[in-house]
């Protein structure tokens, strides 16, 4: 979610920039009684008349020195706090992609060995294990709330539970199916929060 955000605001800001950089801003401004004085490089103090209200007095305003280094000042300040926002919230999915898949890719490991001593019905040992990934688990459950969407992590938690009491249960029925569910879970989330180009586009 994060990482998607910062691609949206990447190219926001990219565009925002671009866009600040192509403006030229106005040498004069539009008077309250109808007329326009404009200095452009290289051309003379000419007003360019507008309809104006009967009776109205020409007034002819230019912006000041001071006026327009104040205005590139504004403009080159809101550009350099976007780039910074874009930054942060780049390195924070760059963290995110990393931390991920090294949690993920932990717990699979670690369901691995709790697959081979549920397969070889060593179901004390497998209970060792179980309880070893629970812990990996909570460990970063509150982090992983914040970066992965609600669902997957029910999925993952809910088959955990199943494990824990078909484990204690010793069904050898259910057993397997709720492993491989969650060796499934793990391995989407996994690849599916990878800060890769194939997840961009």
């Amino acid at each position: 979610m994060l990482k998607n955000a910062a691609i949206f605001l990447l190219v926001l800001g990219l565009f925002f920039a671009l866009r600040g950089a192509g403006i030229r801003l106005p040498a004069g401004i539009y008077p309250a009684g109808g007329s326009l004085a404009r200095e452009e490089p290289g051309m003379n103090r000419e007003p360019m008349q507008c309809p104006a209200r009967p009776g109205a007095e020409e007034i002819f305003v230019f912006d000041s020195p001071e006026k327009k280094a104040g205005r590139g000042r504004i403009a080159m300040l809101k550009n350099i706090v976007i780039a910074v926002l874009v930054l942060c919230l780049v390195g924070i999915c760059i963290f995110q992609g990393w931390y991920i898949t090294d949690v993920f890719t932990d717990l699979e490991n670690i369901t691995e060995d709790l697959k081979l001593e549920a397969e070889a019905g060593n179901y004390q040992a497998a209970l060792g294990v179980y309880e070893k990934l629970m812990r990996r688990w909570d460990k970063h459950l509150t982090v992983l709330s914040i970066f992965l969407i609600h669902d997957e992590v029910d999925n993952v938690s809910e088959e955990l539970e199943n494990i824990g009491a078909q484990l204690r249960e010793e069904n050898e029925l259910l057993l397997p199916s709720s492993i491989a569910r969650l060796t499934y879970y793990l391995g989407h989330i996994r690849d599916g929060d990878a800060f890769c180009v194939e997840n961009i586009f």
